[in-house]
């Protein structure tokens, strides 16, 4: 069991330096939402690297948008930056 907002939060301290030197931080976190059953340290590792990736991609600079929600059965996390994205002709070489 584990909760996803607690891990996300344990990661934002973690990156705490790099925050606070230009990168805004925003929540919309759910209020209500309870533990799911998951592999906490897996998802905490998925976390880093989102939120490591969208650190750069903004150059240290800009808004982190953070979402968890609930839908159906399912719980949502999102995680967008304010970067300049990624250049249209890497696009289709991606996925």
């Amino acid at each position: 069991m584990g909760n996803i907002i607690e891990g996300i939060e344990t990661i934002l301290t973690l990156y705490y330096n790099l925050v606070k030197q230009g990168v805004e931080v925003v929540r919309n976190y759910q209020d209500g939402l309870t533990e799911v059953l998951c592999y906490p340290d897996e998802l905490n590792q998925v976390w880093t690297n989102l939120i490591h990736n969208a650190i750069g991609a903004m150059d240290n600079c800009g808004v982190l948008t953070l979402e968890v929600r609930a839908e159906n059965q399912s719980l949502l996390v999102g995680v967008t930056d304010s970067g300049k994205g990624i250049a249209p002709e890497i696009l289709p070489r991606i996925f």
